[in-house]
């Protein structure tokens, strides 16, 4: 059986962050990611708070292809016809950002190459089916019909649990702790999104939507501003969503919210 020193099973920012770091400190990492390649199978919302990381690798944020410094939080309350918005300023938000919009797809891909520089291996179409045991101990993983030992396995594998949970590493998921969202990317020319959310060039905006968005359910919904694009969002709890009594199929949110004016 083939065996290195570290296993990072997920190509995601948690888990790339963790082979960067054990890559520079010299140790032997293989990241198996089973996407097509990192970031291709996160649809996150797009917001990515800098102030609590700056700390971990501050050579990387300057470099790192963020969209947007997040400039005017806009927080807007809906209900039947009608709204509010409100604005939170603050020359804090900006100077320096305190959080930037991000495209998963090619922030994790940056990242994979930096993992890359630092001599760790990204593996991506690697889709691990089970943790190995021996002895109580983890001690490598299976793919398919490939088995690979390591001194450590580091499972930053999301949400699901996919591995954790088998393992006994993890509880199952249950509702109340989760929700589901529905995003969708719009391409605007970067002119017009700073025109219309009334930005310097460059500058983002992050705008939070709560209320009949939801049809009263735990949720919300959310508008970032990319480079040349908007991400559109609702994110409902599932627990909420499975106590309501009107069967509103949960992508139908997004379709009415849409839908008004």
């Amino acid at each position: 059986m083939e065996k290195v020193e570290c296993i990072v099973v997920g190509g995601g920012l948690a888990g790339l962050s963790a082979a960067y770091g054990l890559a520079g400190a010299g140790a032997e990492v293989m990241v198996l990611e089973r996407g097509d390649y990192s970031g291709a199978k996160n649809v996150t919302g797009g917001r990515l708070y800098v102030s609590p990381i700056r700390g971990f690798y501050p050579e990387l944020w300057e470099e790192a292809p963020f969209e947007r410094p997040v400039a005017r939080e806009l927080i807007t309350m809906m209900g039947d016809g009608a709204h509010t918005t409100f604005e939170l300023a603050s020359d804090r938000l900006a100077h320096p950002p305190q959080s930037y919009t991000v495209v998963r797809a090619r922030l994790d891909q940056w990242l994979a190459e930096k993992v890359g520089e630092k001599g760790g291996m990204v593996v991506p179409g690697m889709k691990v089916d089970e943790l190995l045991r021996k002895e109580g101990r983890i001690v490598g993983i299976r793919a398919g019909a490939d088995e690979i030992g390591a001194d450590v396995v580091v499972v930053a594998e999301g949400v699901l649990r996919l591995l954790a949970e088998p393992a006994g590493l993890a509880a199952r998921p249950v509702d109340r702790d989760h929700a589901l969202g529905y995003k969708e990317v719009i391409e605007l020319p970067a002119g017009v999104i700073e025109d219309r959310w009334n930005l310097n060039p460059g500058e983002g905006a992050a705008q939070l939507f709560l209320g009949s968005v939801t049809q009263g359910m735990l949720g919300g919904g959310f508008l970032y501003t990319n480079k040349e694009s908007i991400s559109l969002g609702v994110v409902v709890g599932m627990q909420a969503m499975k106590a309501d009594g009107r069967e509103i199929k949960s992508h139908e949110l997004l379709d009415r919210w849409k839908e008004l004016p």
